[in-house]
């Protein structure tokens, strides 16, 4: 399975900013049912904390396609994304504190895996109702739902 991880201790050390590249393989790894595939460029900035409470600033910028179902035909559609999430990094899990929901846990030597957070901010980023533009529903099934409809 396609994870997106890197170290963080690294990236603040030389610039602070890396680029990934998800495809299919990373988007389709869950089966939820909501992301199907697509192309996301990744590009990840951290920097040194200024507070005391974590080590690192990160953000995560997304940006590129997903492949989601079309609320009303179910039929895969393109659905755009260009979002960025911040988050807090703390290298040693025994300090700081342990309940903002904001605060990441890398591992001490600075490996961070974002997979989850990433996945979790593009599903976010989906609207709740997702059609594609008028006319391009799949036919048959409209028919079907107007046929539904009409006899009710």
């Amino acid at each position: 399975m396609k994870r997106c991880v890197f170290n963080v201790k690294e990236l603040s050390r030389q610039g602070g900013s890396g680029e990934y590249q998800l495809d299919d393989e990373f988007l389709s790894l869950r089966d939820d049912g909501e992301i199907s595939g697509g192309n996301i460029a990744v590009t990840v900035t951290v920097k040194e904390a200024a507070a005391d409470d974590y080590d690192y600033d990160l953000d995560i910028a997304l940006r590129g396609t997903l492949r989601v179902p079309c609320t009303r035909c179910l039929d895969d559609m393109d659905y755009d994304v260009d979002t960025v999430d911040s988050v807090h990094i703390l290298c040693d899990s025994a300090a700081g504190p342990q309940d903002d929901e904001d605060m990441l846990t890398a591992a001490t030597d600075g490996r961070f895996d974002a997979s989850d957070r990433i996945y979790e901010t593009l599903l976010l980023d989906i609207p709740s109702v997702h059609v594609h533009p008028d006319g391009q529903c799949n036919p048959e099934m409209i028919g079907r739902i107007t046929t539904e409809l009409d006899e009710e």
